[in-house]
């Protein structure tokens, strides 16, 4: 009796460790503190690194020392694949923004018999923040993710200590004139975008009878429709949006301390990428 009352008393025992192992553990003030505060503080240490590495960049750009022979041809290389290569892309976007928006806009604009609001819709819409961001969505898309994967093979392969041990700053040569090649393009792929969509929006109005102001005129109503803001704006938000682009896709490389996987980083600076583009231009937009 005795030896079944002990089985039986440790039978017990192991049932109440069970049970207390399966239920869920209980959350402490300091865990829902942990939980609470992880992602802001996270975000912040984030934007702080893209902070610096974006003054770090300025400010290497800023000293004559550092555009040396080699960084040059890498800029004008750089400038090449982000800006060249990209004109055919950007063209056909182009060309269907003019036909699915401004078109549109001339065409109600007209049946509505508000001809005198071209300019305006056109510039506030177009000009100010749909032409910044599909030219900084097109470099995301076609030399921002292809940039972060070759900086993290360079990184995996040892390349970028080889360069450092022959005494090369990799952040000299790599990073700092892809990033200002990427600020540069962003604002001429975004002229370019610009031209495409008024060009093709405005001949096809014309060719079905939409738009009955002439080239000149309707040219002319857009330039005047900008004004000082749009002119000074344009330029200093597609060269942010670039810039914040090729610091986002930069960053996760340089912030990477040990081995890491490529469809990771490629997914998460993608996404970081794209919510970049967004902020910067709903930023400058508010400022100016």
């Amino acid at each position: 009796m005795t030896q079944a009352g002990a089985a039986g008393e440790r039978r017990s025992s192991e049932g109440a460790l069970q049970a207390l192992a399966a239920s869920p553990p209980t959350l402490s003030p300091r865990r829902l503190l942990a939980a609470v505060g992880r992602p802001p503080l996270t975000l912040l240490r984030r934007l702080a690194l893209a902070a610096g590495l974006g003054a770090a960049v300025l400010a290497a750009a800023a000293q004559a020392a550092t555009w040396r022979r080699p960084v040059r041809r890498e800029f004008v290389r750089a400038m090449l694949d982000v800006g060249v290569h990209a004109v055919r892309a950007t063209a056909v976007v182009g060309v269907l923004v003019g036909l699915a928006m401004v078109y549109q806009a001339l065409y109600w604009l007209q049946a509505a018999g508000q001809t005198d609001l071209f300019g305006r819709v056109l510039v506030l819409v177009l000009v100010r923040e749909i032409a910044p961001l599909l030219a900084g969505l097109i470099i995301v898309g076609r030399s921002g993710l292809p940039m972060l994967i070759y900086l993290e093979e360079l990184r995996a392969g040892g390349q970028l200590r080889m360069l450092e041990a022959q005494g090369i700053d990799p952040f000299l040569l790599l990073v700092v004139p892809r990033i200002l090649a990427f600020a540069a393009s962003c604002f001429c792929l975004a002229i370019l975008l610009l031209t495409m969509a008024l060009l093709v929006g405005y001949f096809s109005g014309h060719a079905v009878g939409a738009v009955e102001i002439s080239f000149y005129a309707f040219f002319d109503t857009v330039l005047r429709a900008m004004g000082p803001g749009t002119y000074l704006l344009l330029p200093v938000k597609t060269a942010a949006i670039g810039f914040a682009v090729g610091v986002t896709c930069a960053l996760p490389v340089l912030a990477t301390a040990g081995e890491s996987e490529v469809g990771k980083l490629t997914a998460g600076g993608f996404v970081q990428a794209c919510l970049a583009v967004f902020i910067v231009s709903g930023a400058v937009s508010v400022m100016l």
